[in-house]
């Protein structure tokens, strides 16, 4: 009995030691931001304001219709949306595809990749558009946020955007910070913004100001789960960076009262009709 107690007595120190430094990092990082918050108010720097709240269709609108499809897309736009959020990949044959997936097998119930195949492959199993043909059922003015998931797509997708004209319209972002630093150094004249999710927890205040230094490093795109499961570093962070001058892009909210104390500059949606309906 007296090893079973202490055993227990041991893994409770085991796991109370796994648990504690993330508490730690998270009030260290909390009390950087206050800190930093207090300086910047005390210089009476300013802080960017929210003219408008952009309802962006996550994937179009799949409450409707199958996600990343023209048919999607177009719903959104009709449902009132401001503009559509998509993932891109690229094609063996060197083309940009929307789809969320490298793989067609969720979605379409097709065992084919995108990298793997060309377009015209694709195409023949299921109703993959183009970048380029969404481009063409969008109307101009609308907004596009293109979130890049293959690295190898990243530059052909903004050659796309500028040979079309659309680059006041488009924000490029992705999860893979590298790929949106890279690009936002070869390309001065576009919107480029962050990703953010579990993987990038407790970012420091350095972390923030290296990631956000670069002028055309547009936005920040932060899940509403940080809001629900940690209100005070959520506030704090949004905070800082309407400081550093930067736009708030929320995902995905399918809830508008969740957010009724606090407006985004952009809202990525399934319920298009329903977001809509709040904020517009």
């Amino acid at each position: 009995m007296k090893n079973y107690f202490l055993i227990l007595f041991l893994v409770g120190i085991i796991l109370s030691n796994l648990l504690l430094p993330d508490k730690y990092k998270r009030l260290i990082i909390l009390e950087e931001y206050e800190q930093e918050l207090k300086i910047l108010k005390n210089e009476h720097n300013k802080k960017s304001e929210v003219k408008n709240v952009y309802i962006l269709g996550h994937r179009g609108y799949p409450k409707k219709y199958v996600e990343n499809t023209l048919e999607s897309f177009k719903g959104a736009i009709e449902a009132g949306a401001d503009g559509v959020e998509l993932d891109i990949w690229k094609s063996k044959d060197g083309i940009i595809m929307v789809s969320h997936d490298n793989s067609l097998e969720r979605v379409f119930r097709v065992d084919l990749s995108i990298k793997s195949s060309t377009a015209s492959e694709i195409k023949n199993k299921a109703p993959v558009p183009t970048l380029e043909e969404v481009f063409n059922i969008i109307p101009k003015g609308k907004i596009i946020n293109i979130e890049i998931k293959d690295k190898e797509a990243g530059d052909a997708a903004v050659e796309l955007v500028k040979e079309h004209d659309l680059s006041e319209y488009v924000i490029f972002s992705s999860f893979d910070h590298e790929i949106i630093t890279e690009l936002s150094k070869k390309y001065d004249n576009e919107k480029f913004g962050y990703l953010f999710d579990e993987r990038h927890t407790y970012l420091t205040l350095n972390d923030l100001k290296k990631l956000f230094e670069p002028k055309n490093i547009y936005s920040a795109h932060i899940p509403i789960q940080l809001l629900v499961h940690d209100r005070e570093m959520f506030l704090k962070l949004i905070e800082l960076l309407r400081y550093l001058d930067k736009k708030i892009v929320l995902w995905t909210v399918n809830d508008g009262s969740i957010i009724k104390e606090f407006k985004p500059d952009y809202i990525i949606t399934d319920e298009v009709e329903k977001l809509v309906n709040i904020f517009k």
